[in-house]
């Protein structure tokens, strides 16, 4: 069993005849240059199975392999929340490296319109990385000084987002964003860009969070404030946030491997 498209390749291509060779996604088909795709293209139609952690990405492997390779679609699990929001807290949390990818670019403008209607609110943004500079530029530009925190990493995410109201996903892109997840145990509703992949396999939109179109940065502000506006909507988001994640508990989702993996043919010595 291997975890990356370079690993599935090599063991598609390397491993000897007879054994069952199994390859999982963790990041959606588009993510890999074509150059990338054409080889997992070839190479993926000797594996047994490949797994990916949402169905769109499922139905893109399976239009890549064209029925030559069973695909299906396995999430990871949730952890067990430890710790829950009473959603009293005029906090909005994000979490995630501090890079392009997680669009903390976008989330700090988003915020100020936010910031004009409930200046009493603060943003809390957890995470490192190399776009910091940049971000506390930003900041400043939007004269959030105050109200919007870079708080850097923690290894105690679940007692921060117990410590808030709201959670939001800026990302451009993802895999299965376990965050979001994380932030549904806790009780929090979501507020999400729909960007590929995982948010929209994730959310249902007006029911545990909010989906916004890819790009709307003004769209996310609304509904930002929209829920800090309605306690009464959080509330029931973030009751049905954590009905979600309980579908995604290690039982569940092991149950689901197993039943997999015993339906993976036998070899005696041949693919």
């Amino acid at each position: 069993m291997s975890t990356r498209p370079g690993l599935n390749i090599a063991a598609a291509r390397l491993t000897r005849k007879g054994v069952v060779v199994v390859g999982q996604e963790h990041l959606h088909l588009g993510n890999n240059s074509r150059a990338l795709r054409r080889s997992m293209a070839r190479a993926y139609r000797r594996l047994d199975l490949v797994t990916t952690l949402t169905e769109g990405d499922a139905r893109d492997y399976r239009a890549m392999l064209q029925g030559r390779t069973r695909v299906v679609c396995i999430p990871n699990a949730a952890p067990e929340a430890r710790h829950h929001s009473d959603g009293g807290a005029k906090v909005v949390v994000a979490a995630g490296r501090l890079t392009p990818q997680k669009g903390f670019d976008r989330l700090i403008p988003a915020f100020a319109g936010v910031s004009e209607q409930y200046p009493d609110w603060r943003l809390r943004i957890f995470g490192a990385g190399r776009d910091k500079a940049l971000l506390k530029g930003l900041i400043v530009a939007h004269r959030l000084e105050g109200r919007v925190m870079l708080m850097g990493h923690t290894d105690r995410l679940a007692e921060e987002m117990a410590d808030a109201a709201i959670f939001v996903l800026s990302s451009r892109a993802e895999g299965f964003p376990m965050v979001v997840l994380e932030a549904m145990a806790v009780g929090l509703p979501v507020v999400s860009f729909d960007c590929p992949t995982g948010p929209a396999d994730m959310i249902t939109d007006g029911v545990d969070g909010l989906l916004v179109a890819e790009g709307d940065v003004a769209a996310l502000s609304a509904s930002i404030r929209q829920l800090i506006g309605d306690p009464r909507l959080r509330a029931r988001m973030g009751a049905e946030g954590r009905r979600t994640a309980a579908r995604y508990d290690q039982r569940t989702i092991c149950a689901r491997w197993e039943a997999v993996l015993a339906e993976l043919p036998q070899k005696d010595g041949g693919r």
